[in-house]
């Protein structure tokens, strides 16, 4: 293998180098993989400890469940009807639109706040019972 001549080493650390858009877009795609990674471990732990409370609580008080689920979804429909209509169903449909659609059309469906209160009403839902999935928020959250 020819060593490098150091016009072409430049040349090289110009196109890739640390000032160079390749670079930077590289830079950005790894630490936004990251931390998309991070939320989602996020989540899923706050998804655990949501699901543990509610068994601790269903253990204590056996029959309250009875009560608490059905009340804790009719909460949480209200919620979801009244401030983000658009974080109805398991999320994965919703990103799967906007990828393929413009952005005007995009933009609500994976908007932040839409996110943002999927994930905090699947949390609720499991808090109260329920056995909702949390793959769907975290694609919508990623």
């Amino acid at each position: 293998m020819k060593p490098l001549s150091r016009r072409r080493a430049r040349a090289l650390l110009r196109l890739h180098g640390p000032r160079s858009d390749i670079f930077r877009r590289r830079l950005a795609i790894g630490a936004g993989a990251v931390a998309i990674g991070l939320v989602a471990l996020l989540f899923a732990r706050l998804a655990d400890e949501a699901t543990g409370r509610f068994e601790a609580f269903a253990q204590a008080f056996p029959y309250a469940p009875l009560l608490l689920t059905p009340v804790g979804f009719m909460v949480i429909a209200y919620i979801t009807t009244r401030f983000a209509p658009l974080a109805r169903g398991s999320g994965i449909p919703q990103v799967i639109a906007a990828k393929s659609a413009s952005a005007t059309f995009a933009n609500p469906l994976v908007s932040l706040r839409t996110a943002l209160l999927k994930a905090v009403l699947t949390i609720g839902a499991l808090l109260s019972g329920g056995s909702t999935g949390r793959e769907g928020p975290t694609v919508q959250l990623a």
